[in-house]
């Protein structure tokens, strides 16, 4: 793991960071029949990090607790582009992970307005990726009591912002939702570039 091919400890809270390797079937991400979250491996100083264990099959890519702007601009395993493509280790292999953080992210910032100021409690704020196979470029943050919410780290791209109130956690993720907020026209088609303020 690297910050623009520089150490990953020249971005400030780098500790928080975690990689997540969730298993996966023909591409789609697999609901897990366990309580416990897949496994997240710690980043060490030298932005190293390494699975333990049984590990064969097919697996999605996942890094979390990018702080500030960063997002993950690419990410490749041996000739797979781990960002396009499921990771399938079928067997033991010298491949290294090779994951490169940027740290000049997309941001989003905006209001929501309502004319009942109780409703504003449940609404999230949702952007969702052109690339709608990309679950890593969702995000989703809750307006706070004045409407506003931000949501940072987006990589470039284009994305639809809807703000949906009394959805499920991560119901944001069911392409029926997506397309019945595009049905009523509740989204707003964004252009994000690298250390952009849209």
């Amino acid at each position: 793991l690297s910050l623009d091919r520089q150490p990953i400890t020249s971005l400030p809270g780098w500790e928080n960071i975690r990689v997540l390797l969730a298993r996966s079937r023909n591409g789609v991400r697999l609901a897990s029949t366990s309580p416990a979250p897949p496994p997240s491996l710690l980043v060490a100083p030298d932005g190293t990090f390494q699975v333990f264990g049984s590990m064969l099959g097919e697996f999605r890519l996942s890094v979390t607790g990018l702080p500030g702007d960063a997002f993950v601009q690419a990410a490749r395993f041996g000739s797979t582009d781990a960002l396009q493509q499921p990771l399938r280790i079928l067997q033991t292999s010298s491949d290294v992970l090779d994951i490169v953080v940027s740290s000049a992210g997309g941001r989003i910032e905006g209001t929501v307005v309502t004319t009942d100021a109780a409703a504003l409690a449940r609404v999230q704020v949702v952007v969702v990726p052109d690339q709608r196979d990309r679950n890593d470029l969702f995000r989703a943050a809750a307006v706070d009591r004045d409407g506003r919410v931000t949501i940072r780290g987006l990589a470039p791209g284009g994305y639809s912002a809807f703000a949906l109130s009394g959805q499920a956690c991560f119901e944001y993720f069911d392409p029926a939702v997506i397309a019945r907020a595009e049905r009523a026209g509740a989204g707003v088609k964004l252009r994000v570039t690298e250390a952009s303020v849209n």
